[in-house]
């Protein structure tokens, strides 16, 4: 802020990060059998009693078992073993789910290269 040709700093205020944040971690697990006319918000909603959802992927294809499958990722998981168990058998339009922590976690976006510069 500028007054009278004199600089002045003003401060500014950030909002605090939450510690709980940073200590928890994000768990994968595989669904299938999920049903064709499924919606990412049934997903989230059938799991978010189980934690905090934090992202949902539909396959658009049906997979290797020969049924539709979902990823989704919960925040605060704990005993990811355990969970896995409670969650196995939710229903969604009537289907059971079948529910498996990840084998592999989700691949990192790679950034997309610098446009090429040509001589002028």
């Amino acid at each position: 802020m500028l007054s009278t040709g004199e600089e002045k700093w003003t401060e500014v205020r950030r909002r605090k990060k939450s510690d709980k944040g940073v200590s928890e971690e994000v768990t994968t697990y595989f669904v299938t059998n999920v049903p064709k006319e499924g919606r990412k918000g049934e997903i989230r909603n059938v799991f978010s009693k189980f934690g905090r959802v934090t992202d949902v992927y539909m396959g658009l294809k049906i997979g290797k078992n020969g049924k539709y499958y979902a990823f989704i990722r919960i925040m605060g998981a704990g005993d990811a073993k355990e969970l896995e168990e409670r969650m196995n058998g939710a229903k969604i339009r009537g289907k059971e789910l079948e529910v498996n922590v990840a084998k592999h976690d989700r691949r990192a976006i790679a950034p997309a290269p610098a446009p090429a510069r040509t001589a002028t």
